[in-house]
């Protein structure tokens, strides 16, 4: 007959027999990597430091509108095949946007961005960030919640001030899933670097400090004839077609009416001007195609006319 008390090893088997502790820490350090990117992000676009804490991580068992005492700005994003969702309360977005410069639904979408970025980037997947919406309470409460939704919640102070950013990740075992694959891709040294459950304080991080390399005067002909023009193509440019020019007098305009005629300095017959962004840089003449009008292009203005022109 066995013994019927449990050994140590089948205890710890029972207790963990429903979840993946190994899957559930690399989930943390993930989020990890996420907090300290989002406080060094913070800390770069406001006028004040910012200490952050977190990441907090929570299975949703209660409706979004528990969470939040008034309404909240919310952005919806895509990342890969997984729904997320990012919130600020109306109030925490208002303190935001004072230290950012920027207005409420600016801020958040910004914020939402840095964080969704990040995600992305670490997950290697491709993402979207919808526009930023203000949804009311009430509204907030009856949002379909998926049974595996994770809530993570990141705190960022300064002084007696702080506000609150949470993200809601709709499928939480597909995101594990996704994080758990992504940290297996991350060396040793990104991971010894996460701080594990203590303040983060955000490093505006600076560039290093290079010396400044200058191309010598006597190659930048050579440079410019080697560069493409490529990036520029698409660029749109104003194309002004001027028949004549003439000066008139303000009593002479006043008389103007229907029927009158203006007369031009050019001759009939004349070349046209064709003026790229009021520069001019070809000479042509009127033509009919079909029913529109066109210039057919004659002449070319010189480079070294069109720069002393312009």
């Amino acid at each position: 007959m066995s013994s019927p008390i449990l050994s140590q090893d089948e205890i710890d088997a029972l207790l963990h027999r429903d979840r993946s502790p190994s899957s559930s820490d690399e989930l943390q350090e993930f989020l990890q990597l996420v907090a300290q990117s989002m406080a060094a992000w913070v800390n770069d676009v406001a006028i004040e430091p910012f200490e952050s804490e977190g990441p907090y991580l929570e299975r949703l068992g209660a409706n979004l509108g528990q969470l939040f005492s008034d309404d909240a700005l919310a952005a919806a994003a895509d990342l890969g095949d997984n729904e997320m969702l990012m919130l600020m309360s109306a109030s925490d977005a208002d303190f935001f946007a004072q230290r950012v410069g920027r207005s409420a639904d600016d801020a958040v979408q910004l914020i939402s961005q840095a964080c969704i970025a990040k995600l992305a980037e670490l997950l290697h997947v491709p993402y979207q960030v919808y526009r930023v919406r203000k949804i009311p309470l009430q509204t907030l409460a009856e949002l379909p919640l998926q049974p595996q939704s994770y809530l993570v919640r990141h705190l960022f102070q300064s002084g007696p001030h702080r506000f609150e950013v949470s993200l809601v990740v709709q499928n939480g075992g597909a995101f594990e899933s996704l994080a758990k694959v992504a940290m297996g891709r991350l060396s040793a040294e990104q991971i010894r670097a996460v701080s594990s459950g203590r303040l983060l304080k955000g490093d505006k991080g600076k560039a290093p400090v290079t010396r400044a390399v200058f191309t010598p005067i006597d190659q930048l002909g050579q440079l410019m004839d080697e560069q493409s023009i490529a990036l520029l193509e698409d660029i749109d440019l104003t194309v002004t077609v001027e028949l004549g020019r003439t000066t008139l007098t303000l009593d002479e305009i006043l008389d103007l009416k229907p029927q009158s005629v203006i007369t031009l300095e050019r001759q009939a017959g004349e070349p046209v001007d064709v003026f790229v962004n009021e520069t001019k840089a070809a000479k042509g003449e009127v033509v009919v195609l079909e029913e529109n009008f066109g210039v057919r292009i004659l002449e070319i203005v010189p480079k070294s006319q069109r720069i002393q022109g312009a």
